[in-house]
């Protein structure tokens, strides 16, 4: 049974419904449904950097080297860096909107779009 006792810390502020956090190393990344991406310390929940993206987000950030990839329901797409520096990289747009989690596949991402699955290496 978990109760309070086992609570180390907690943030109640924009933390997403649908999109789930991601663990690297020592920090929590979250993108909140209507895109603020933030980075938590793991150790304490003390925020270390929050970027207002904009749009409305359904798709769970993913990692791959040391990158997260972000899609909005639009279709565009952020690359930050996974740090404690949160350097926003790249943005992208991918037609028809993304609402579902990209997935990594030996070396690719793939996205599904509302109408088409795309293959990026």
């Amino acid at each position: 049974i978990i109760t309070r006792s086992h609570v180390d810390w907690e943030v109640d502020r924009g933390i997403g419904s649908k999109p789930s956090q991601l663990l690297h190393r020592d920090w929590i990344f979250n993108v909140s449904d209507s895109g603020v991406a933030c980075c938590l310390r793991k150790s304490d929940g003390e925020l270390v950097w929050q970027h207002r993206l904009g749009g409305d987000f359904s798709a769970s950030p993913i990692l791959i080297e040391d990158k997260l990839y972000l899609f909005d329901h639009e279709g565009k797409g952020y690359v930050i860096a996974a740090d404690e520096t949160g350097t926003i990289l790249a943005t992208n747009h991918l037609d028809s909107g993304c609402m579902a989690s990209p997935a990594a596949v030996a070396g690719s991402l793939i996205v599904r779009t509302k109408q088409a699955l795309y293959c990026i290496e």
